[in-house]
């Protein structure tokens, strides 16, 4: 394997990763948003939900993005 396939390779594995990352973060954000609405329409309900449980995944997530 010459110098450049090496570097053409090393640049495809990095644009996989940077790609992954991104698809990543977009899954949290999709998350993030869905407990938002939950949260949303728990509370047109009036329906009480341990909203902690809810706090707990968002810190989570949160920890996991700034990874």
């Amino acid at each position: 394997m010459c110098k450049g396939e090496q570097n053409n390779n090393f640049n495809l594995i990095e644009e996989n990763i940077q790609n992954y990352k991104d698809k990543l973060l977009s899954n949290y954000w999709t998350e993030i948003n869905l407990i938002g609405y939950k949260i949303e329409l728990l509370q047109k309900q009036k329906v009480e939900y341990p909203k902690e449980v809810l706090k707990s995944r968002i810190i989570y997530i949160g920890s996991e993005i700034s990874k």
